[in-house]
């Protein structure tokens, strides 16, 4: 199978780079109407809401986003990334699904297309994306956690509606492609790579997904594609790549998650 030629990949990376400022704005957005980086909820939150906004500042503590202690304002942005980073990624795994007949359909357990998502989102009054990630999310429980409070955020109608024309732009050859995945990686971090290499800052934690080309899962967690997918299997890979089984190569899930470990055990032993 042929590797992405050069016109899609520009038509990819232009689509992935939208889709970050698109979500992360969009998430920034969502994140102040829950107030979690205010020192107090607003009093029209619903107890739900509350709850949602305690799990969200204890997940964003936990990314490395600082609480003032005399204040108790908190800052978001790793959380605003991880946001937008979860949200796009489901979004994105469903098409790569979809477009290789992978995407199963969790009752029934059969593959279904995109219109039959639509079918179903019609029946159930939802849009399809939200049929397909959630199908997706159901097929990959260890890349999409169903408790990720992420994936909890509930973005507002435009950033989804935006996110979704961006999703449906490329063709579908783009998402058959074997290293398209691994592009889609690399074209989520390019524009913040450049400001980190324009900045001249020396390479943390925080800089280090940016900079690295390659993402590898954490120690012991080497998803793959499954030979023959079904909704409780949890390998992933890219669907093209079946019967190679390679590791997963989008993502900055082992900097971020190594970052994020080494973090909370330093605050534990403190």
């Amino acid at each position: 199978m042929q590797s992405l030629p050069g016109e899609l990949r520009n038509q990819l990376a232009a689509t992935v780079k939208a889709a970050r400022r698109v979500g992360e704005a969009g998430a920034r957005n969502a994140l102040a109407v829950l107030a979690v980086g205010d020192a107090r909820p607003h009093g029209s939150l619903s107890p739900d809401g509350q709850d949602l906004r305690r799990r969200l500042r204890a997940h964003g503590r936990q990314l490395g986003d600082r609480r003032d202690a005399e204040t108790g304002v908190q800052q978001v942005e790793r959380l605003v990334q991880e946001v937008a980073y979860e949200h796009w990624h489901r979004m994105l795994f469903a098409r790569f699904l979809a477009e290789s007949d992978l995407l199963i359909e969790p009752e029934s357990g059969v593959p279904v297309s995109l219109t039959d998502c639509e079918e179903l989102a019609r029946e159930r009054g939802q849009d399809r994306w939200t049929v397909a990630g959630r199908f997706a999310e159901r097929m990959l429980p260890r890349i999409f956690r169903s408790d990720d409070p992420a994936l909890a955020v509930p973005l507002a109608p435009e950033t989804r509606q935006a996110l979704e024309r961006l999703l449906e732009s490329p063709p579908a050859a783009v998402f058959a492609a074997p290293d398209s995945l691994g592009w889609t990686y690399q074209f989520w971090q390019a524009e913040r790579k450049e400001a980190v290499n324009k900045s001249g800052v020396k390479i943390g934690a925080d800089e280090l997904p940016a900079v690295t080309k390659r993402c590898v899962r954490g120690p012991g967690d080497p998803p793959t594609w499954p030979s023959s997918p079904t909704p409780t299997e949890s390998s992933a890979s890219h669907p093209s790549a079946v019967s190679r089984r390679q590791p997963i190569g989008c993502g900055d899930c082992w900097a971020r998650r190594t970052a994020r470990t080494g973090r909370s055990r330093r605050n534990e032993s403190s």
